[in-house]
């Protein structure tokens, strides 16, 4: 997100008979989807079903156990590089330096993620949205788990990244902040950008930009 925000190309993303295996048991497999731009993809299903992993394996954080996922058509083994640069993630570990306020923190992330010259007005209009209040001057160990999560979900929004991936995005936010989170999602998907998420939350998001994928658990005799 940015002051003058840039519509992302067109692009697809998908998955063709991934499985997925934890611990020697299988989580998941032959599953299939197929996401493009300004769309919208929620992850839903009962805790252990593997909605985190199948994040993690978009994300190239883990590798499936069979399958494979493409973008633009080309498996990511092809383009990886290209597609890692697409992808913001915001997993359970939230990345943030305990002892580095809101601020330096999402000055630091964006270094390290290739955009040094963060804008000063566009991170203090986040802060506002999301009523961080005195958390903004204290480093982030002094901070609530609600206010952590907001100055984690303000690096994701801050990115150039088309794709968003959030696990749980809506853990420890109030209402009010998971509306203003209801409505970035939607501006990124007006941009032509991509969002796969997990979350048993309801987001206000356009009912025809928004799939489904749902996981249900594999039953052993």
């Amino acid at each position: 997100m940015h002051a003058d925000p840039k519509t992302f190309p067109d692009a697809i993303l998908s998955a063709d008979k991934l499985a997925c295996e934890r611990g020697f048991q299988t989580l998941f497999g032959d599953l299939d989807f197929t996401l493009s731009s300004g769309q919208a993809l929620q992850i839903v299903g009962a805790n252990g079903v593997g909605k985190t992993s199948l994040l993690r394996i978009i994300a190239t954080l883990a590798t499936p156990l069979e399958g494979v996922i493409q973008w633009n058509r080309r498996p990511l083994l092809e383009c990886l590089g290209e597609y890692r640069s697409s992808v913001s993630y915001l997993g359970h570990k939230q990345g943030l330096k305990a002892d580095l306020t809101p601020l330096e923190n999402l000055f630091f992330s964006g270094r390290i993620g290739g955009q040094p010259d963060a804008d000063d007005s566009e991170i203090t209009s986040l802060m506002s949205r999301f009523d961080l209040g005195q958390g903004e001057n204290r480093p982030i160990r002094q901070l609530s788990a609600g206010q952590q999560q907001k100055v984690a979900l303000i690096r994701v929004l801050l990115s150039d990244a088309s794709i968003w991936l959030l696990d749980e995005p809506a853990t420890s936010l109030d209402s009010a902040s998971l509306t203003q989170l209801s409505k970035l999602m939607t501006d990124h998907l007006f941009r032509n950008g991509m969002i796969v998420f997990t979350s048993h939350q309801e987001f206000a998001l356009p009912a025809e930009r928004l799939s489904t994928l749902t996981l249900n658990r594999i039953e052993y005799d």
